[in-house]
Parts: structure tokens; C-alpha cells; sequence
């Protein structure tokens, strides 16, 4: 408790302190405005939600190398390294490895995979450095984005391709194996302007742990201006590498390798100063392979070979699996009309469809590939009420074959009481689809003269979405070169979708069957913020709060029920602070973040409080019409400590850049 009071003294004493530090106030930055919350062009004093916006100027204060840390200043999330090859991004708590309630875009293309709903940070097709701003929306979104965006939308906008450097050379290394590559070239021309990206990144991932990671990653992005005034984005990226495979005692080893291809392309009109029409195809390729073969099956189950081969009446001696062994695709088209009329009055309306195909022998090897068709209407509508009171409504309809179909509504009052200040009161529901791999799991190991040796997983028949309902208050503005937004949230989780041991299904090996089904709930409710002093684009100081509480019903066992209650999934306070200064020809980035206890679920453990601190220097000489930037980072520099796994340490990391561009 003494080091809580300690963490949450020091950003508030910085903050107390800012009126009399020395800065040049030259600049009075405007209220942001975003497109996230509801598809609409929106000043954050009219968003439905409460919308957090980071920078490019804020990524490159930071020392932050991955896009997942960059969330570590949002208000209520929760960012872990899981292991070396996986980052998990929760909102208000209840999490695990996998963060699969999330909607994740890239510049508006959806990027979450169709297995289990999930990201993968290191394969976004998007590297860091292009990254212009991102939108965090932080509530449910299902009314703009549909299935997955109920408890955040996370919109990563990159920089327009003409705006870029004419080329980058970049190099990066540092402690844990830490290595990495990238060369890009920009240009415009007569039919469009373009970038392309090329970069490779190793990492030896924590100690003590098999969890390498080695990618390599190409990626382009054009925009060009057709002749009847119509734009054109493409936008594609492919990747492939390896990471080290989640070892267990009965799989021979085996290093997984991941490639993938996605593509999106975008086509915009302008018909009028008020209307625009647009229409995007998305597309995506999936592959994961550490296919091995068992130790031998008679030493799993403890018997001899002619023991084992007199019980079964097999001779199979190995079994082919793997832990995450699938392919997955998506394919992805809509269409959206937008307008808005005198006296601040917008509206959006779209439809869209949506394929997902996914192909697994490690998780239902006897159903081949499934296949799921979903279809999606939305419309989202801002109409003032009055000279101070703007009224947003939003609605998204959604239809998954055996899914069936949902309505996620979504109601704000926003209330400009004193200019550039407001108060918000806002109401939505939304819904989650069961993902293609958790409507589907039927994990077993069957000979090949169809003995079932083990039932593992299986998914529930009457497996549903999941449903959540939130409620918040908002109150926002500006004044001088302070910003912020504090808010009061209320959330509420039903059929939440988990997995319990089930005592009815027995396998020769004596095991149980894990099923998935509808079997939790979690509430969660508390007040979040984020305050700002911000002179200049790179020069600031931000502090961000949560202090929550939850509450998780969680059953363990079914046939016969074993229920458990967790009041410690999410963190009861939360807090970071993020300064950026220029010293001399320097600018120095300092974070600190601090994290209460808080259990996490699926190979997570419950975790002690910590404390840790990042750190970045960087200088920029100029070089003739080229510059020079060098930069050293530090994370986690002040010690190490656990974060998700209580087996699994977070050590200082280090590294030194070096960075030539064009200007």
C-alpha cells in the first residue's frame, strides 16, 4: 500500500507543480478532432465516447519499439508482455493471453484474426514510425464496427504516403537479442503517391522462456486522385518469420512459422461539399504451422507398448498436432454514405459483409474448414438539439448465419455547457460473435482405427454472443494548454464465453474435456481520466488514472456446477504519467506507470503491484538536406518484475538507434 501511495503522489505532485515550470507557451493546440467513435468527423467535445488520441509526436517521445506499449497511456487499459512473442491489451480488466474483445483497424481495415478473434501485434503490416495517430475508443463500439468492438476500438491511422520522408534507413539493436532492420521510400507522382516499407525485427524474448520471435515484413501504401475527382488507398502488406513454440512435455519441439498477406482497397467520392460516398474490400491470409509429433503414446498414458497396443487395437505409436497449427482467411466488403447539413447535423449509414474461413488439425481436425458469413447495416446520426446540447444516436444491425442476428444500439447527450467544455451521458449495448475457432473446438486425439485416446476441448451446441451494456459520464474541455476528460463507467458482461472443466466427459486417459460455453459473467464499474499540458506538439506532461473495481462469476466445473467469484480481475488504481522536454539539442521522453495487483486468467497468474519506468534520448543533426537522429531508450529500467506470469519476469531492456531520412 505504501508504494501505491508513492506511485500516485509523484505524477500528482509533477502535476501540481506545472503552472510554474518554464516553457516556452507558444503554441495553443486545438481540441482533437476524431473518426473513430462513430464514423463521423467529431471534436472530442461532441464523440459519443470517451476517445483517447496519441500522436505521432507522443510515439517518438516515448521509448516505446512496439505498438501494443504505445497503449500503456490509455486511461483503464491494462498492456502485458504475456511472453516474448505475445502482447495482451485489455480494457478494464478480466483478461488474458488473448485479448479477443477488442476491435482493432488499421486506417479503417479490420486486423483482428479469425481464430479466437485476436491480434497479433507483430504482424499489422505497420510499423511504427508510420504511424500519424491513434484513436482509442474507449467503450463499446459495436454500433460503428460490429462484432469484437465491445469493449474498445483501437483505429491505428498512418501517415498519407505523399507526406512521408522521400526515404528512411534505420537500425536498431540492443540487450535480449534485440535487432532491428528498416528502409522505406516515398514518392509522388503523376498516377499516385506511394510508400513502401521493409523491415525485419529478432528479439530473444524473456529469459528462461522459448519465446523467440523473428519477422520480416514488406508493406505499401498508395493513394492516388482519379480524374472524375474520386480518390483511390491500397494499401498491402506481407509478412513471415518464426517465434519459439510453446513447449510441452508431450510434443516433440517445434518452432512455429507464421506468414501472412493482407490487402485493402478503398475507393472515395466526394458528390457534394456535403455527401461522400465510399466503398472498401478488405482482404486476409493467414498461415501458423508447428505441426510436430507426440512423444511416443504409450509413454503419455504409462504403459508398455504391448500393453498400449492390447487396449487401443492400434498400432500408432506417434500422433501428429501442434499448438497453434491453422490457416485462416478473411474477406471483407462494404459500403458507406456520409452527409451532413447546416447548423451541425451529420449522418453515416453503410452496409457490409464479411467471410471468415479457417482450416485447424491442432483444434478440429475432423471438420476440415469451416466457413462463417456475417452481414452488417449501421448508421450513426449527430443532430444538435439545441445551441448547447448535441444529440448522437448509433445503431448497427448484425446477422452470423447460426449466430443469428443482434442490434447494438448506442445514445449520447453531450452538453457544451461553457465553450470548449462538456458533459456527456451516454448508454450502448453491444454484442460479441462467438470467433470461428471457440463455435468450433472439438480438440481430440483418435487413432487411426478411431480409438479416442483424449477429449480435450469441445465447444458448446449452443454456444451465443456475448453481450455487454455500458453506461458513462463524461465531462471534458480545454482551457489554455490544458486538456482533459474524466469519466465515470459502468460495465456490464453476460454470456461471457469461457471454458470449464466438464466431469461428464471421461477419455481413456482419465482426463476431463475442457468445454467452451456461456458461462460467466463480469461487472465492472469506476472512474478514468487523463489530464494534459501540452505548449507544444513536443513539449508536454499527461497524467492518466483509473480506479476501478469488478466482479467475475466464473464457473469452473460443470456436471456438477463449481462456481467461483474474482473481485481482483481488474487493477483497483492504475496511473502513468508521460513527460517529453527538449534539453539543450536534446528531447528527452520519461514514463511512469504504475499497476495494481490483478489476477489474470488462461496461463496468466495473480500478480503483485508494480512500478516501471521508461526512457528515451534522442538528438537530430541536420546533414545537407538529410537528417541524422540517434536515440537510446531504456524500458522497465528501474527493475524487473511480473506482469502477467509469476514465472515470467520483465527485465530492463535497452537498446541505442540510428536513423537517416531524407527531408
Amino acid at each position: 500500500m505504501k508504494q501505491h501511495k508513492q506511485s500516485l503522489i509523484f505524477p500528482l505532485a509533477v502535476l501540481a507543480a506545472m503552472p510554474t515550470m518554464a516553457m516556452d507557451e507558444s503554441m495553443d493546440l486545438d481540441l482533437p478532432v476524431v473518426i473513430s467513435a462513430s464514423r463521423l468527423n467529431q471534436s472530442i467535445l461532441h464523440s459519443p465516447s470517451a476517445v483517447t488520441v496519441i500522436d505521432k509526436n507522443m510515439i517518438a517521445a516515448s521509448a516505446y519499439t512496439d505498438i501494443a506499449d504505445v497503449l500503456r497511456l490509455v486511461p483503464g487499459f491494462q498492456v502485458v508482455r504475456a511472453d516474448g512473442r505475445t502482447h495482451s491489451v485489455n480494457s478494464h480488466g478480466g483478461g488474458w493471453e488473448f485479448s479477443n474483445r477488442l476491435q482493432v483497424l488499421i486506417n479503417g481495415r479490420t486486423a483482428y484474426l479469425p481464430t479466437l478473434s485476436v491480434v497479433d501485434w507483430d504482424t499489422l503490416g505497420v510499423h511504427i514510425n508510420d504511424i500519424e495517430r491513434i484513436e482509442v475508443v474507449r467503450g463499446p463500439s459495436a454500433s460503428a464496427y460490429g462484432s469484437n468492438s465491445i469493449s474498445a476500438a483501437i483505429n491505428i491511422i498512418t501517415r498519407e504516403p505523399g507526406l512521408s520522408e522521400p526515404y528512411r534507413y534505420s537500425v536498431r539493436v540492443g540487450n535480449k537479442g534485440e535487432r532491428e532492420y528498416q528502409a522505406s521510400w516515398s514518392g509522388q507522382g503523376a498516377l499516385m503517391d506511394y510508400r513502401v516499407n521493409l523491415w525485419k525485427r529478432r528479439s530473444n524474448g524473456l529469459d528462461n522462456f522459448h519465446d523467440f520471435k523473428d519477422h520480416d515484413n514488406f508493406s505499401f501504401a498508395g493513394v492516388s486522385q482519379l480524374s472524375d475527382g474520386s480518390k483511390l488507398d491500397i494499401e498491402f502488406n506481407f509478412y513471415n518469420g518464426k517465434t519459439g513454440a510453446a513447449e510441452f512435455r508431450e510434443f516433440q519441439p517445434r518452432d512455429r512459422k507464421v506468414n501472412g498477406f493482407s490487402a485493402k482497397i478503398a475507393w472515395q467520392k466526394n458528390y457534394s461539399a456535403n455527401s461522400d460516398f465510399g466503398i472498401k474490400a478488405y482482404y486476409s491470409d493467414r498461415d501458423e504451422d508447428d505441426l510436430t509429433f507426440t512423444i511416443p503414446l504409450y509413454e503419455i498414458v504409462g504403459l508398455s507398448p504391448e500393453v498400449f497396443k492390447l487396449v487401443t487395437g492400434s498400432d500408432d505409436v506417434f500422433y501428429r498436432t501442434g499448438y497453434s497449427t491453422h490457416k485462416g482467411r478473411r474477406a471483407d466488403l462494404e459500403g458507406q454514405y456520409s452527409w451532413h447539413g447546416d447548423g451541425g447535423f451529420k449522418a453515416v449509414v453503410g452496409l457490409g459483409v464479411r467471410q471468415d474461413f479457417l482450416k485447424s488439425i491442432s483444434y478440429f481436425p475432423q471438420k476440415g474448414e469451416v466457413e462463417e458469413t456475417s452481414f452488417r447495416s449501421f448508421a450513426n446520426i449527430q443532430q444538435p438539439l439545441s445551441e448547447t446540447v448535441l444529440l448522437n444516436l448509433g445503431l448497427l444491425y448484425e446477422n452470423t448465419g447460426d449466430q443469428g442476428s443482434h442490434w447494438s444500439p448506442r445514445l449520447s447527450l453531450n452538453w457544451e455547457f461553457k465553450p470548449q467544455q462538456s458533459l456527456r451521458i451516454a448508454a450502448s449495448q453491444a454484442y460479441r460473435q462467438p470467433s470461428l475457432l471457440e463455435a468450433n473446438f472439438d480438440t481430440k486425439t483418435e487413432l487411426s482405427n478411431g480409438f479416442l485416446l483424449d477429449q480435450r476441448y469441445i465447444s458448446d451446441e449452443n454456444l451465443e454472443a456475448e453481450k455487454i451494456l455500458n453506461l458513462n459520464l463524461a465531462y471534458q474541455g480545454k482551457s489554455g494548454f490544458w486538456q482533459w476528460e474524466l469519466s465515470a463507467y459502468r460495465e456490464a458482461l453476460d454470456n461471457m464465453i469461457d471454458y470449464a472443466s466438464d466431469r461428464s466427459v471421461i477419455d481413456p486417459l482419465r482426463n476431463f474435456a475442457t468445454r467452451i460455453g456461456n458461462y460467466d459473467s463480469y461487472d465492472s464499474q469506476g472512474i478514468e481520466g487523463e489530464i494534459s499540458y501540452r505548449p507544444q506538439l513536443n513539449k508536454f506532461i499527461r497524467f492518466h488514472f483509473n480506479r476501478g473495481s469488478s466482479h467475475h462469476y466464473s464457473l469452473l466445473r460443470i456436471n456438477p456446477s463449481l462456481p467461483r467469484i474474482y473481485k481482483d480481475r481488474a487493477p483497483k488504481w492504475s496511473a502513468g504519467i508521460f513527460v517529453s522536454y527538449p534539453i539543450n539539442q536534446w528531447q528527452a521522453g520519461y514514463s511512469i506507470q504504475y499497476m495494481d495487483e490483478v489476477y489474470w486468467d488462461g496461463f496468466g497468474d495473480r500478480v503483485k503491484s508494480y512500478t516501471r519506468m521508461d526512457l528515451s534520448l534522442a538528438k537530430t543533426w541536420d546533414i545537407g538536406d538529410k537528417e541524422l537522429e540517434v536515440k537510446f531508450g531504456a524500458l522497465s529500467f528501474n527493475s524487473s518484475y511480473q506482469e502477467f506470469n509469476e514465472d515470467l519476469f520483465i527485465e530492463p531492456q535497452y537498446y541505442l538507434g540510428f536513423t537517416l531520412a531524407k527531408r
